[in-house]
Order: structure tokens, then C-alpha cells, then sequence
């Protein structure tokens, strides 16, 4: 009801090409779309890339991530604002896997995009999304503030809890971080609870400048039961070991001598 500036439209369902759309629409300000007000609540939203970039086109100019990889993409929940300015909350799944936000986006015209809020996921494919082989699924929990998605021009801190995430071959479980990348450095400081690999208080940074990246990191650490009790401490192990390969240098009062398997003073990755 209402007139074409200011309609509102209860229990909508609206179907085109791929995209469903069903729920409540209040829009203010067509036929202008890029300077119409949306408040939407979605009862489901379904789309894809394709569809989508057609409704918000800025999004074509997204090439890191890879947006294409979603797949077909649910969303249930919120939208308040414009097409390039809105808050959103609500849980998307995607082919890549699930989320819930709870985020406010600016996608301006030939801008870096810019973004803050909450996220969590129980399972999402971040290294097919990002582009790398070295990474699997991530399970996560925490607060974003940042602009960009690409390592170009990333400019966003993060502080939460990394549940579970999959790197070369070993799948790391409880992860606390509270840090910051600007473009391809990251620092910031946390913890690792993992079964076989334990990390106290640690505080430092990850270089992904060159071919591999390059970790340098400061820590009391206690690396657990380590080519002992079973083949993913050596997995851990291996992986400390091979990047920056990383070389671990388990420094103990002192002295040179690297230790495994015990309870050492600090350990610096270089």
C-alpha cells in the first residue's frame, strides 16, 4: 500500500530468475534505488552471485574474496538502511557454509568498503572463499571492525574465539585472538587451547608478503605430548616446523638448544 515513494508491503513473495524472495518491505524514496530507504524483514531470501550483483552491482568490483563460490545463498533476519549503507542481522547459509551477523556495511562507488559488527559461524570454507589451499574450514565467534577484503587493502581488527580452523593438514581447535591486519601483516596477541598444541599469552605477527608467510611470534608456551601420544601432535609439530617455512626456536634461560615436549620459558618464530 501506499505510493510509489513510500510503499510498505506485508507477507510479500516475489520469485525471478533464482532469487525468492517472502516478507515484510517498507521502501521510501523510489524509484530512486540508490537513494531508497529498505527496512525488510525476511521470513527467506534465496539468491545467488548472478542475481545478486544485479540488485547491488558494487558488488561486481568484489574480486577477493571469491562472492561467485557462495553458491546459492539463504538468508532469514534484517535489513535496515540502503543498498550501499545498511544494517543487517540474521543467519545466511551458503554453499560454502553458515553464518550469523549482526553487521553494518558501506559499499560506496569506487570506495574500499567498510564494515563492523558481530559474526560467528559453526562452519565455513575460508580457504576456498580466500583463494588458499593451505586452509580448510573455520568455526569462529567474534567481533570485526575493519575496510577491504583483499590483502591489498585490508585495513580490520579482530577480537573473539576461533573455535576450530583447518591449516596444512591439522585442524587447530580454540583459538583466542585480538589483533589487527593492515594489508598483508597481521599482529595481535592471544591464546591456543588446542589438544596438541598449546600457546599462552602469545604476542606477535604474521608477514603474507612473500610466497609463504612468515611468522614471528613471542610466547611462554607448553607444546603438548609432541611425536608421543599420537600422529596430529606430530601434525602440529610439523606445522610450526614448516612455515615460513616456520622454524619454532624453543629458547629455555637462555640457551639454543631446542626442546620438545617440554614446559619452555618463551618460543619466538622467525
Amino acid at each position: 500500500k501506499g505510493t510509489i515513494d513510500n510503499l510498505v508491503t506485508k507477507s510479500m513473495v516475489i520469485k525471478s530468475g533464482s532469487t525468492l524472495v517472502d516478507g515484510d518491505i517498507a521502501l521510501r524514496g523510489l524509484p530512486d534505488i540508490d537513494n531508497t530507504f529498505i527496512d525488510f524483514k525476511s521470513n527467506i531470501l534465496v539468491t545467488n552471485y548472478t542475481d545478486l550483483i544485479t540488485i547491488v552491482p558494487v558488488l561486481k568490483n568484489v574480486t577477493q574474496p571469491k562472492l561467485n563460490r557462495l553458491g546459492n545463498i539463504t538468508f532469514k533476519g534484517n535489513f535496515t538502511g540502503f543498498i550501499n549503507d545498511f544494517v543487517t542481522y540474521g543467519s545466511i547459509n551458503t554453499g560454502m557454509g553458515s553464518l550469523i551477523a549482526d553487521v553494518n556495511m558501506k559499499l560506496p562507488e569506487g570506495k574500499t568498503p567498510t564494515y563492523s559488527g558481530k559474526i560467528s559461524s559453526p562452519g565455513f570454507n575460508l580457504g576456498n572463499f580466500i583463494g588458499s589451499g593451505d586452509v580448510g574450514k573455520i568455526a569462529l565467534d567474534g567481533n570485526v571492525t575493519g575496510s577491504g577484503f583483499s590483502l591489498k587493502d585490508l585495513q580490520a581488527s579482530f577480537r573473539g574465539n576461533v573455535k576450530e580452523l583447518y591449516f596444512s593438514g591439522y585442524n587447530y581447535s580454540n583459538i583466542i585472538i585480538d589483533g589487527k591486519f593492515n594489508k598483508k601483516l597481521f599482529s595481535g596477541s592471544g591464546s591456543i587451547n588446542d589438544p596438541n598444541l598449546k600457546l599462552d599469552n602469545f604476542n606477535g605477527s604474521i608477514d603474507f608478503t612473500g610466497k609463504n608467510p612468515a611468522f614471528n611470534f613471542d610466547a611462554p608456551s607448553y607444546i603438548n605430548c609432541i611425536f608421543v601420544c599420537s600422529k596430529h601432535a606430530h601434525s602440529a609439530m610439523e606445522n610450526l616446523k614448516k612455515f615460513p617455512r616456520i622454524t619454532p626456536l624453543f629458547q629455555e634461560e637462555g640457551e639454543g638448544k631446542e626442546q620438545e615436549g617440554r614446559e619452555i620459558n618463551s618460543t619466538t618464530f622467525t
